[in-house]
């Protein structure tokens, strides 16, 4: 099996100008994609089509082939079949030529009498006109390119680098998308859960307070017993853990606005730098 294409294709893939022209010829070969100027870019209806393939194929449908992968070796088994197909037509064509050649044997050449016994000889069809086999459908090959200048080189060059700015674009911009749906989806939770932690901190402070201010003192009531000590240092550690909860749960709502602050401002910066590439691919005629 023939290697078709040396890197991958598909949208935000490498997309090597080569390897996106085999694509997109062998896909017009099975009349699955017509372009009216062929170039080495991907294009919506590229897209289309290798999803289509993959569909029609039991595929994965994602519009992507890799080497190797099994998109581009369906690919390849549709060219191998063909051309099987092609030298089978071939081969049975010319056998039934020479078949028919042989039902005249040279030795029998003195048999033909006269010119119509000639005329109908030369005239019985190789073949029955039904199984004559089709015309394998060929595409025209792309005109080469004219020559260009240094600048024509660059211009190209430069049209293939904003493509790729275009896709890092793009992903950044769908990253920074999903990041910031999950941070607004964290702000109410995050507060509801601060303002939960400072209820129950309020709630054992006075609870610990009644309880020191109740404990059992001396009979001359002026002097607490030492069990007064120990219900303070206990109910100290339980206001602590109640302050570390609520530090906790302040973080992470602070944090959660913070994370919508900054991916609002990531996703302003992507779709800024998607209109300049989009912008200066229109300038250069990319």
């Amino acid at each position: 099996m023939f290697e078709l294409i040396n890197d991958s294709v598909g949208n935000n893939m490498t997309n090597d100008e080569d390897a996106v022209f085999n694509v997109k010829d062998t896909l017009s070969s099975f009349d699955r994609f017509e372009e009216e100027e062929p170039n080495g870019f991907i294009t919506r209806d590229l897209d289309n089509s290798i999803k289509g393939f993959q569909r029609d194929n039991g595929l994965r449908v994602d519009g992507i082939l890799r080497p190797g992968g099994e998109t581009e070796n369906g690919l390849v088994r549709g060219l191998e079949q063909r051309r099987a197909d092609q030298e089978d037509g071939f081969n049975r064509a010319m056998g039934r030529l020479n078949s028919s050649l042989n039902t005249v044997p040279l030795s029998s050449a003195d048999d033909i009498d006269n010119e119509d016994d000639i005329d109908d000889a030369l005239s019985e069809p190789v073949f029955p006109k039904d199984d004559v086999p089709p015309i394998p459908d060929r595409k025209p090959e792309p005109p080469p390119p004219p020559e260009d200048g240094e600048e024509d080189r660059k211009k190209r060059e430069r049209c293939a680098e904003l493509g790729i700015e275009l896709a890092n674009a793009r992903l950044s911009l769908e990253s920074a998308n999903e990041s910031l749906e999950d941070a607004n989806s964290r702000i109410n939770p995050s507060l509801e859960e601060w303002r939960q932690a400072e209820r129950e901190q309020r709630r054992i402070e006075g609870e610990v307070a009644m309880e020191v201010a109740t404990a059992p003192f001396s009979r001359k009531g002026k002097i607490p017993f030492l069990g007064v000590g120990a219900i303070a240092l206990s109910g100290k550690q339980r206001v602590d853990e109640a302050k570390v909860k609520t530090a906790e749960a302040k973080a992470d709502h602070e944090q959660a606005k913070s994370d919508v602050v900054f991916y609002t401002e990531v996703s302003s910066n992507a779709l800024e730098q998607i209109d300049s590439v989009r912008e200066e691919m229109t300038d250069n005629g990319c």
